[in-house]
């Protein structure tokens, strides 16, 4: 419900009327009006509230409850959900959902994304979360499906992407110092060279399921040392704006936004996936089949390497002008 609405005092499911027996039916208070107002049965909700401050309550048996929308509405436009008294978890941004309705324990929610689109959402009793568009399993941007023990699907118009398999081997701890974990396509001690191959495969594969934007260069680079070996991913393509933002608890400090904080967790899962790993850096042991880190280069780092990049060009040039010189005498 917008703020606007909320300063006229209007009193309706949605903000902007609510049609009962073929009419729009807006009921509209002065500020010194507190009263308690009857409300349709579409929301489940027995009285409406608003109190002095702005506030807007939805009620039922003298509790907080509201099946198709937030229960609670301060006058700033911040909402609260709430079933019976018990509030109720959005799933994803507060902003961009809206409870429709409640059936048997099944939360029936919309969802518009940044484009404008609209999606389905359902939250079952078990807390799966599923998000659908024109009948078909789709999100754009993260998984259309979302199990109770946080396990993922990712799936876009129907097709479904298998960019976090589950399973893969237990973890192993015999003697309870060292436990062993292993990635969900490890197999065995592979090298870094052949496991850059899978990666670049995957990478792919993410980009169509909407793990990361399209535009962005995902690169895949390995070394060998006599330490062990790694793997080093690199992001390129955003912007200052789309990688940081300022938060006001750390006054000239540059944080990841959210979105890339998301998408870089979810590389590092990617780029993990073929590791064995029994690390316990509490006692400063480490023993990874190879170490790996995920790079967002800004604005910056990315002229700073294309500049690295041209400098190596030329340097490979003028070598092999030399060699060629030498060559005819």
């Amino acid at each position: 419900m917008s703020p606007e609405y909320l300063n006229a005092k209007t009193i309706d499911q949605t903000g902007r009327g609510h049609q009962k027996t073929g009419q729009w039916a807006n009921k509209t208070q002065t500020p010194a009006e507190l009263s308690l107002h009857a409300a349709p049965d579409l929301g489940g909700y027995d009285e409406v509230i608003v109190d002095e401050y702005g506030t807007t309550r939805y009620m039922k048996a003298g509790a907080p409850h509201r099946e198709d929308g937030p229960a609670i509405v301060f006058k700033s436009g911040d909402s609260y959900h709430a079933l019976n008294g018990d509030h109720v978890g959005v799933p994803g941004d507060d902003s961009r959902f809206q409870l429709l309705h409640v059936t048997d324990g099944n939360q029936f929610w919309r969802y518009t994304d940044e484009d404008g689109l609209d999606y389905d959402a359902l939250v079952e009793p078990d807390g799966k979360t599923t998000f659908m568009k024109d009948g078909s399993y789709h999100r754009a941007g993260d998984p259309a499906v979302i199990y109770p023990d946080g396990s993922e699907e990712w799936w876009v118009d129907g097709t479904f992407y298998e960019v976090f398999p589950g399973g893969g081997r237990p973890t192993e701890d015999p003697d309870g110092m060292y436990p062993t974990r292993f990635g969900a396509k490890y197999t065995e001690w592979r090298s870094v060279t052949e496991i850059s191959k899978d990666l670049r495969k995957d990478f792919e594969l993410a980009r169509r399921a909407g793990v990361f934007p399209p535009h962005l260069t995902i690169s895949v680079r390995s070394e060998k040392y006599s330490g062990g070996q790694s793997i080093n991913v690199t992001v390129d393509g955003l912007t200052d704006a789309e990688i940081y933002t300022e938060d006001p608890r750390y006054p000239g400090e540059r944080r990841y936004t959210e979105l890339v904080g998301k998408m870089k967790d979810r590389l590092e899962r990617i780029t993990k996936q073929y590791n064995r790993s029994r690390t316990n850096s509490m006692v400063d042991y480490f023993d990874e089949s190879y170490y790996s880190s995920v790079t967002i280069h800004d604005e910056r780092a990315t002229a700073f390497w294309a500049r690295e990049k041209e400098a190596a060009k030329a340097r490979r040039l003028a070598a092999a002008e030399r060699r060629k010189q030498n060559a005819n005498g």
